[in-house]
């Protein structure tokens, strides 16, 4: 099933815990001559998933509301962020997992003190699936064959999951960053009347991901979002997330800069950045302090411009006979828009109106792409294919309640 869904669905989600982003750190240290060096372990989690037989998730999100790694003795070590309200309380975090096909997001960061722990506990909340009903009978007599379903599951058991399995207990020991894969089983989780069992078996499941210098950096996972300062002179730059979480980014090992338009820059460094640009970083490796290191910078848009990713539903042809022509239309299932515009929520359905001829253009984040694919024309475009689409004022209008079955094409086979 993987694969067959591969235009349609996910692969990883990366919480890289490490410092920064107001967290509560644990940590002993050392102090000589009056200076004091904090002993600290860089935590890591990474989530993937596995999709339902017979059902394509066009998009599913959740959101973890709480993370905390288990001591075999003490208090439990929050891995999530702080807001900054008088409660202190954590930040949930939503993550959009059909979004990710071969890389991770990253999500979060802390530093925690060396010892053993014994499990992670993850509590999770606010599921949402839309899903196209590709099977041959009606899925819990409310979403009929051939039809689109928006979903919010229930949960029928407790919302928290106590992973305590293999690799737990596991050692932290200082400066060694320790990073895990938590594996979201949605084929196994999902039941019939479309609840979800985060406690059925092999629902949720852990392994434990190499050390840094032997992982990839599709592991460590990307962070969308906004430039919130910068400084060539150390190579370093902050980027803030739609969610409002805040990461300083080091770029001195030779990071490369994608997509950046020349009014932007002439050549790639942190002297490309403005704020509020949004971009995607690719992070590439965590330092023994829990610094972030990059590889890959990709631009999306200029500040105030509008962009919007999602998945191509529904295409009304050009009624011109040219070759390449753009459709007239098309609905757009939206997966998120960097400016975390609110009239543009993640799961709606769009309807985009081409009045022009646009640019194409392939976002390869570094990858080198086959020979013969391209993607430069509205012959290109095909039911099913996820883009990223800037914007022109009027030319986008989002519908309201459930998107009629009308509005929505049985995905293209791909060859």
């Amino acid at each position: 099933m993987r694969n067959a869904l591969s235009l349609l669905f996910f692969s990883a989600v990366t919480i890289p815990m490490l410092n920064g982003c107001g967290n509560r750190s644990m940590a002993i240290g050392t102090c000589s001559g009056g200076a004091c060096l904090a002993i600290i372990t860089p935590v890591s989690i990474s989530m993937t998933d596995s999709p339902p037989s017979g059902v394509s998730v066009l998009f599913y999100q959740i959101k973890l509301s709480a993370a905390a790694l288990n001591p075999v003795s003490g208090t439990p070590v929050s891995l999530l962020p702080v807001d900054s309200g008088p409660n202190g309380s954590s930040m949930p975090i939503p993550i959009d997992l059909t979004q990710l096909q071969a890389v991770s997001q990253f999500l979060s960061t802390v530093n925690v003190a060396p010892g053993v722990y014994s499990s992670l506990s993850l509590t999770f909340s606010n599921p949402l699936l839309v899903i196209y009903n590709a099977s041959d009978s009606a899925i819990a007599s409310s979403c009929a064959i051939g039809s689109v379903c928006q979903i919010a599951p229930t949960m029928n058991n407790s919302a928290t999951v106590n992973l305590n399995a293999p690799p737990f207990p596991v050692s932290a020991t200082a400066y060694n960053p320790l990073s895990f894969l938590v594996d979201f089983h949605l084929d196994n989780m999902l039941q019939p009347d479309f609840s979800l069992n985060l406690g059925t078996a092999n629902g949720v499941t852990i392994a434990q991901i190499p050390a840094s210098t032997t992982a990839t950096a599709q592991e460590f996972g990307t962070i969308t979002g906004s430039v919130f300062n910068s400084n060539s002179g150390s190579n370093q730059f902050t980027i803030e997330t739609p969610d409002i979480r805040l990461y300083t980014i080091d770029s001195s090992n030779g990071a490369a800069y994608n997509n950046f338009p020349a009014s932007a820059c002439s050549t790639g460094s942190t002297a490309c950045f403005a704020y509020g640009q949004s971009i995607r970083v690719q992070v590439d490796s965590l330092g023994t302090f829990g610094n972030l290191y990059t590889s890959q910078v990709a631009y999306i848009q200029a500040p105030n411009e509008q962009t919007v990713e999602g998945t191509i539903i529904n295409m009304v042809p050009s009624p011109t006979n040219i070759a390449g022509a753009p459709p007239l239309q098309l609905s757009l299932l939206i997966h998120g828009n960097p400016s975390n515009s609110s009239s543009l929520p993640p799961g709606a359905v769009a309807t985009v109106t081409f009045a022009t001829y646009p640019s194409f253009s392939v976002d390869t984040n570094g990858f080198q792409l086959p020979a013969g694919i391209t993607f430069a024309n509205g012959s290109d475009l095909i039911v099913g294919q996820n883009v990223q689409m800037k914007i022109v004022a009027g030319s986008l209008s989002v519908l309201s309640g459930q998107p009629p079955s009308s509005n929505w094409s049985t995905p293209q086979s791909v060859s």
